[in-house]
């Protein structure tokens, strides 16, 4: 009997514990409220998940091949040219440019900021790119005027896209400046893919030229960016050659530039000057961004961006610096620089095997005294074809004979006529020097 009483007695215990306000609270707390607001919390979870939004510079990076915009830099590269965080997007813009978009399409990006990438146009079956700019430009007006007017619940579905290209960008009236900027690239992946080909005739001695000198080999990457190797490129301005010297900068740094030769379209010639300007931009500026961005921009350039911003981090050089000189392609200098020399570093991951054109083997002479290329020709006994394609800084004038190579011009002679060349000079000498 007396376990049933202590029985009993704890039942009553437990059942008067419900009559308690205080415990029925603590119930009510664990065992309903704490698993709704974990179940609330998780759902929320995974609704936030699914509706986060993502930028579109994520979903740009994510649509391209990993190695462009996740590159696993050498330390030596990476600390030799590194890469501001203003320009992450760009070198990876034009990593994608130079190796994953042909000829035959086309980027409409937003020249300020690359990741926005509105459309790429296949050129076989677009619809005319002027219509593209123009509806492009009507979103990004309507999308301004719809921003201002806080009625952006009333966005069509093209405006939506294009409005969550934007979600990163936080400027004000960002769609009003936005649709001024719309500009057009063109894929470059056959360019490049050419010119990893040519290089292969001067890379080579391009390396020797600037080991020569104590510069990094990786700058002979330039003429990726400035020429594609092409040693006929000429552009609007007035550059020339692989290298692109203006006139009055390739005679500063010793080449000719007249009326009979135009060494700027002598690779190697060229090459020995662009090493000379590179290394005294270097010793200007003491860093290789600034040291690139002034090949293309000229130190005067850089030194006054320097001055008004009061900084020497490219970075927010190209972010703040306003110049009409200091354009579209003088702002990506640097970043097509490391696109390429990045791409050049694994070229095969990006193009598989390339078969690159063998180096290109000559004599150097140096002229004593003037002659005439044809007497040239005709006494080494080879084609004036092939001669020209050693020497392509000879001008018309000298090509037709009508005026004499100058004295103390470096000739380049195929393999085995140096000899002959010799032979025959002294032949000269001695026919002419008084008995």
């Amino acid at each position: 009997m007396w376990h049933i009483k202590q029985i009993g007695i704890a039942c009553l215990a437990w059942a008067l514990k419900f009559a308690c306000p205080w415990y029925l609270r603590e119930l009510l707390s664990r065992y309903v409220a704490q698993p709704m607001l974990l179940a609330a919390f998780m759902v929320s979870v995974v609704i936030f998940g699914l509706c986060l939004p993502i930028s579109r510079s994520s979903f740009y990076l994510v649509s391209l091949p990993r190695k462009i915009y996740q590159f696993d830099a050498p330390d030596e590269f990476d600390t030799t040219f590194p890469v501001p965080k203003e320009l992450q997007y760009h070198v990876a813009f034009w990593k994608a440019v130079f190796s994953q978009y042909s000829r035959h399409q086309v980027l409409l990006h937003d020249s300020w900021y690359p990741q926005i990438v509105y459309e790429v146009i296949d050129l076989k079956s677009s619809q005319g790119l002027s219509t593209l700019l123009l509806k492009y430009r009507r979103i990004l007006v309507s999308l301004h005027q719809k921003e201002t007017s806080h009625r952006l619940g009333i966005l069509t579905q093209e405006e939506a896209r294009v409005y969550a290209l934007f979600r990163e960008i936080s400027e004000p009236d960002r769609f009003e400046k936005a649709a001024y900027r719309l500009r057009i690239q063109c894929g470059q992946r056959e360019s490049f893919l050419k010119a990893i080909q040519l290089s292969g005739v001067y890379q080579k001695r391009f390396d020797e030229i600037f080991q020569q000198y104590g510069l990094p080999t990786d700058l002979t990457r330039i003429p990726f960016v400035e020429s594609y190797f092409n040693h006929r490129a000429y552009s609007y301005a007035g550059a020339a050659g692989i290298w692109q010297f203006m006139p009055a900068t390739a005679r500063m740094y010793g080449l000719r530039v007249n009326a009979k030769v135009d060494e700027r379209y002598d690779p190697f010639k060229s090459a020995e000057s662009a090493a000379q300007l590179l290394k005294a931009n270097y010793e200007l500026f003491g860093s290789w961004p600034l040291a690139i961005t002034a090949y293309n921009h000229g130190p005067a350039g850089l030194l006054n961006a320097i001055e008004q911003l009061d900084t020497t981090d490219l970075g927010e050089i190209t972010r703040k610096y306003k110049s009409e000189r200091f354009g579209f392609f003088s702002r990506n200098y640097y970043a097509q620089f490391l696109a390429a020399a990045q791409i050049m570093l694994n070229y095969k991951d990006y193009f598989g095997e390339v078969e690159r054109f063998a180096p290109l083997r000559y004599d150097v002479v140096t002229l004593t005294q003037s002659v005439y290329l044809d007497d040239l020709v005709s006494g080494l006994q080879i084609p004036k074809d092939e001669l020209l394609a050693l020497n392509r800084d000879l001008k018309h004038a000298i090509i037709q004979s009508k005026t004499p190579l100058p004295k103390n011009f470096v000739l380049k002679l195929p393999p085995g006529k140096k000899a002959v060349f010799l032979a025959q000079r002294e032949q000269r000498t001695n026919r002419h020097s008084p008995e």
